[in-house]
């Protein structure tokens, strides 16, 4: 598809805007708000004269978003999947970008509170303080869910007892995920995968066998330099690439990291890498709002280009958004640490959000970003991977039995989307 006129592309983004960003407010009285953690405030909180609830259909509220304020009959803001966009209209209206102002307040309470590195806050867990309405979300239009694993290069990986403690850690967290039904993609690199090879231990091979998906997560850095010319990228790449297939069966499609590089795109395609996620600055820790969204897309450009955040059917490389987090807080899309009650309330507030911001007619992701180091010490590890179980049975079980959430993994939305471009 030919790429359109500027003028032409931001009528499509406003147009989707409008159509499908999801109401939020505190006023929503199917949303289950138990408990606020002392000195925090709601975080589905909205200003008391916008929001679903507030008598005006107005904004992108739609009567199956919000159907107290919009009439069955209202047409002013109609399905995007049976919308007439003229010719290519849909297929360009695949972007979306979310207007955060209709989720979050900008607050530093929205973010998540890491804690001291001590596990008080584990022993004073008081439950779930947000939890998912019946009216988030639709049965019909399920939003693809898996958990992503970043390990890191860390040089203590090449000591046999930090190595051992994060495999066991992730195992043990894998076989949870797995008997919930779920999977995750774990993006691996070295030096962990070279112990694992020295130990010939098959780990990753046994996660793949639990269901799970096995992929590239890339620190430029510890591979490449930055001022590399291309040729030596696509080396870099396909050479940790080809060493993580090697240790299992299926297809590694995916990879994160290198995003301040300006030819990331090409390199990763050259390498038989095709799909995209967790996109931020790696030197600042912080996410553009333009990423924080639910719909994925094929990046026209570069990231150190404008033209990633518009979409180009013709595009080699598949972007996988987060989710509807809150772009103002720092890691937006990570789990909080350590795993308490109060990290997973963080998590299931930006689940509601993108929840209610799915869109009928499209593919729709959210994942969040965790990391086996993020336990506090191995003395809490059963702590904290209880409340992971805790999470998974009270916020994610319903949501998946009744059609709203469905487990995934990064290929699988990718090739989710691949599907959807061909049935247009």
């Amino acid at each position: 598809m030919k790429r359109n006129t500027i003028q032409h592309t931001l009528k499509i983004l406003i147009f989707s805007l409008m159509v499908v960003s999801a109401c939020t407010s505190d006023q929503n009285e199917d949303t289950t708000i138990v408990s606020s953690p002392a000195g925090t405030q709601n975080p589905l909180a909205t200003t008391p004269d916008r929001g679903c609830g507030n008598g005006v259909c107005e904004g992108p509220e739609n009567h199956s978003l919000c159907p107290q304020d919009c009439p069955a009959e209202s047409t002013s803001n109609p399905d995007p999947a049976t919308s007439d966009f003229g010719q290519d209209g849909l297929v360009e209206a695949v972007y979306l970008e979310i207007d955060q102002n209709f989720h979050y307040r900008g607050l530093q309470s929205e973010c998540w509170y890491a804690g001291p590195e001590t596990g008080s806050l584990l022993t004073n867990d008081d439950g779930f303080a947000v939890l998912p309405s019946k009216q988030d979300g639709s049965q019909h239009t399920p939003l693809l869910f898996t958990i992503v694993v970043h390990i890191e290069p860390s040089e203590s990986y090449n000591t046999l007892q930090t190595y051992l403690r994060d495999r066991n850690r992730l195992t043990r967290l894998a076989e949870i995920i797995a008997s919930h039904g779920g999977s995750m993609t774990i993006q691996t690199q070295r030096p962990f995968i070279t112990t694992s090879q020295i130990e010939n231990d098959g780990i990753h091979k046994t996660w793949e066998d639990m269901g799970h998906e096995i992929a590239v997560h890339f620190h430029e850095n510890e591979y490449v330099p930055s001022t590399a010319p291309l040729e030596e990228w696509v080396f870099a790449l396909r050479d940790l690439r080809d060493e993580i297939q090697g240790l299992v069966s299926n297809p590694i499609t995916t990879w994160s990291g290198g995003n301040l590089y300006e030819n990331i795109f090409s390199a990763a395609y050259e390498a038989n890498l095709w799909i995209n996620t967790n996109y931020k600055d790696p030197t600042t820790q912080s996410i553009d709002s333009g990423f924080l969204t639910i719909s994925p897309w094929r990046p026209a450009g570069q990231f150190s280009s404008n033209d990633a955040l518009i979409h180009d059917s013709n595009a080699n490389i598949i972007y996988l958004p987060s989710g509807v987090y809150p772009a103002h807080c720092d890691k937006p899309e990570a789990v909080p640490r350590p795993y308490t009650t109060q990290a997973f309330d963080y998590l299931t507030t930006a689940l509601i959000h993108s929840l209610r911001s799915v869109r009928p007619g499209f593919v729709n992701v959210f994942y969040t970003t965790m990391h086996p180091g993020d336990f506090l010490g191995t003395e809490n590890d059963e702590l904290e991977l209880t409340r992971w179980e805790e999470w998974l049975s009270i916020v994610i079980d319903p949501l998946v039995a009744d059609g709203r959430l469905q487990w995934s993994t990064t290929t699988g939305m990718g090739q989710a989307f691949i599907d959807w471009e061909m049935q247009q």
